[in-house]
């Protein structure tokens, strides 16, 4: 188990805007009243409450409404239960009355699951990939999440519809997953990769008044007086390089870092690695957390596809423990043309697919580009339907808003006293 899973679930709960109050593992509190969850029954619980038990250790595995697990899970049977999570092979949800209210029981590893779907498979990083993915020869994350991925719908969002399922079977008043009630989000990103100042101008005019925040390599032909001309809300981030060293990634994470705050005044918040690198599994966390990052934006999609199973950002789960670093994929990126060979109107056509997807679906979230100013002529379709999405009601967010408005929530529901 990477973290304890009551925490992992409550977490993302409390980033849903609904209450984390009623999910408990193993049994449930001595005074229950309504509906509670809980995690991992208990055989004496189970007894108690005559309910029967079948291990099925098959996984992946699917059920009905397109949930599926990642890892062994129990069937379980009572004559007045009723069914919230089944598959062929019985129920693994089950909601069963009892005495002042009723019991979401969880047959399912659901914290293991939401961090697996999440973050990949620790397993994989034993296996690197010798393959170079899309024309370069570093490793990225990609290869920690393709089992998972192998053979399903590559826009299904998994973990969301894991979470949401709870969150609707537990009930109450849940405040609108994003401001305003918005149908979805639009974190739109640049990496700036040394671009012409004249590339930033032109994506600037083309985003039209859209946010945008821009990571910045070591070698950005900006100055600090070419900062102060960018238009007012623009967010800075940092663009780690490391390609030609990898080994030394913490040692120049820390230079970098220092660079960028005598650059810009601040230290950076928010970081994606130049060519996506990545180390293994989660590999570069201890550096992101030594340098105080908070969030990353580090799992590439490039043509839509939700290799993590969310399209909302959480907190990694890293060496037994929830950590304070936030991730959130990078749907899709300008690579959808320059090496994936779309073309750029094709590029804007599956932006708007997933954004009909994400409103027919009625299962909000957050769409992050990432939109390299060189590239902006051979991507202009692509930034239009950025914007296009805004018009008709995405909410425009730079990445650190975004991380900011689930972080806030999150800490309004913390419980520090709360054990697993």
């Amino acid at each position: 188990m990477i973290v304890p899973s009551l925490e992992i679930v409550r977490h993302h709960l409390r980033i849903v805007g609904a209450s984390d109050e009623r999910v408990h593992r193993g049994s449930p509190p001595h005074s229950l009243a309504g509906i509670h969850a809980i995690l991992d029954p208990t055989d004496a619980l189970l007894e108690e409450l005559a309910v029967s038990r079948e291990g099925i250790a098959t996984a992946p595995y699917g059920f009905d409404s397109g949930l599926r697990t990642l890892h062994p899970h129990s069937v379980l049977r009572h004559p007045a239960g009723r069914a919230v999570v089944a598959g062929p092979d019985g129920p693994a949800w089950l909601r069963v009355p009892v005495r002042q209210g009723e019991l979401v029981l969880v047959g399912t590893a659901l914290g293991e699951d939401l961090a697996r779907f999440r973050q990949g498979d620790p397993a994989a990083a034993h296996n690197r990939p010798d393959e170079p993915m899309w024309g370069f020869p570093w490793e990225r994350p990609n290869y920690l999440y393709a089992a998972q991925l192998e053979g399903e719908d590559p826009q299904a969002r998994p973990a969301d519809a894991w979470l949401l399922t709870l969150a609707d079977e537990l009930g109450g008043q849940r405040e609108p997953l994003l401001p305003g009630d918005a149908p979805g989000a639009i974190v739109v990103t640049g990496d700036d990769d040394a671009a012409y100042l004249e590339s930033y101008a032109k994506q600037l005019t083309l985003l039209d008044g859209v946010p945008i925040t821009y990571f910045l390599h070591p070698d950005t032909r900006h100055t600090r007086e070419t900062l102060a001309g960018l238009p007012a809300g623009t967010e800075l981030a940092l663009h780690p390089d490391a390609l030609a060293d990898t080994d030394r990634y913490r040692e120049l994470l820390a230079e970098q870092a220092a660079w960028f705050e005598s650059f810009t005044g601040a230290r950076p918040r928010l970081v994606r690695n130049h060519g996506y690198l990545n180390d293994g599994w989660w590999g570069h966390m201890p550096a992101w957390i030594a340098e105080g990052i908070e969030a990353s934006a580090n799992i590439p999609g490039v043509d839509g596809t939700v290799v993590n199973g969310s399209l909302l950002p959480a907190r990694i789960a890293f060496d037994g423990t929830l950590t304070e670093h936030w991730s959130i994929l990078t749907a899709f990126g300008d690579g959808l043309v320059l090496a994936m060979g779309e073309s750029d109107a094709g590029a804007a056509d599956r932006l708007r697919a997933a954004a009909d997807r994400m409103r027919s679906d009625r299962m909000p979230g957050v769409i992050v580009l990432n939109l390299h100013p060189e590239n902006t002529a051979q991507t202009t379709a692509l930034h239009g339907a950025a914007v296009e999405l805004v018009r008709e009601g995405f909410h425009p967010w730079t990445l650190g808003a975004c991380i900011d408005w689930f972080h806030n929530r999150d800490s309004r529901g913390t419980d520090p006293t709360m054990t697993d």
